[in-house]
């Protein structure tokens, strides 16, 4: 089974389709450079990146309009379809994205490593990692001057 998929390459700055062949966490373990984790879920799409992307030298980065938050994405993401579940609720497959090329571009807002920087600069006191509870108050573990400061960068 393979599904229609969309590619967002930060460093080419591009979006291109692709065959997602299932079982599918390998190749886009491959796309995006290591393991991944949502960075945007809706009914019919989610959106994958590297989840060590602030702990590697990455070279692109790009902000997805329709996320809550403003956040930089580091690297590469993967768009697919919905996932797809037999009648006993077992994972079979991923529908196909439902965006078009033409649409994600538009929703895609392309960032430099310097520009990376100065976002991470202006929001340096913002939370970045929160602990909340039912009954205590959220605790703030680390903010987001500290965490892009340790990005390593790429080497010349």
């Amino acid at each position: 089974m393979t599904a229609r998929a969309l590619l967002i390459d930060s460093t080419a700055r591009t979006v291109t389709e692709f065959g997602l062949e299932m079982p599918s966490n390998k190749q886009i373990s491959d796309l995006v450079g290591g393991f991944f984790e949502c960075a945007w879920r809706e009914v019919e799409n989610t959106l994958y990146v590297d989840e060590d992307g602030l702990h590697k030298a990455k070279t692109g980065f790009f902000r997805w309009s329709p996320r809550m938050d403003d956040w930089p994405l580091c690297g590469n993401g993967v768009l697919v379809g919905k996932e797809l579940v037999d009648d006993e609720g077992e994972w079979i497959g991923m529908a196909d994205v439902t965006l078009s090329i033409q649409l994600v571009t538009k929703l895609i807002t392309w960032m430099s490593r310097e520009q990376f920087d100065a976002w991470g600069k202006a929001h340096a006191s913002d939370p970045a990692v929160v602990i909340a509870g039912d009954s205590s108050p959220a605790q703030i573990i680390e903010r987001v001057g500290p965490m892009f400061a340790r990005m390593p960068r790429p080497k010349s």
